[in-house]
């Protein structure tokens, strides 16, 4: 009888280093959410703040902002749709200065004359490079493999 009861005890819980080093959000992951929750809504304030009459400004940076907010929050919880998001995070950031540029197109002198901080293909050319490297590591990545079971 003392066999049987050996035998049929519970089995502790797996333990984290059974579920890999790499589960959970951390790292340059928890980077990610941080930066796309706070930072980018707060730059996206800043945005507002600096041209609050145009209201084609205000209204592409409050649903970004909120966008923004949506999908860290999705990823920081390791939602199961939140690569899905991420993606079309990615390709909404993309698309925003292309529309900027096209907003201007009227007049290239204007673009040209702007500053380097304000100059829409400028900016343009910023957003892609960071796209860029987060698509890469959104692609490559083991933890973002080991938390949401695939990547990219």
């Amino acid at each position: 009888m003392n066999n049987e009861q050996k035998t049929s005890a519970p089995q502790p819980l797996a333990t984290q280093q059974d579920t890999g080093p790499f589960r959970g959000v951390g790292g340059f992951l928890l980077f990610f959410c941080v930066a796309t929750t706070v930072f980018r809504p707060l730059a996206c304030v800043a945005e507002i703040l600096r041209d609050p009459h145009d209201t084609f400004v205000v209204v592409v940076n409050l649903g970004l902002a909120a966008f923004s907010i949506y999908t860290g929050l999705t990823t920081w919880r390791a939602r199961p749709n939140a690569l899905k998001l991420i993606k079309v995070y990615f390709i909404v950031t993309l698309a925003l200065p292309c529309l900027m540029i096209l907003r201007l197109s009227t007049n290239i002198k204007e673009i040209v004359q702007q500053s380097p901080s304000e100059n829409p293909v400028a900016n343009g050319l910023k957003v892609l490079i960071v796209v860029a490297i987060w698509w890469s590591y959104f692609a490559q990545s083991k933890r973002v493999k080991a938390t949401f079971g695939s990547n990219l």
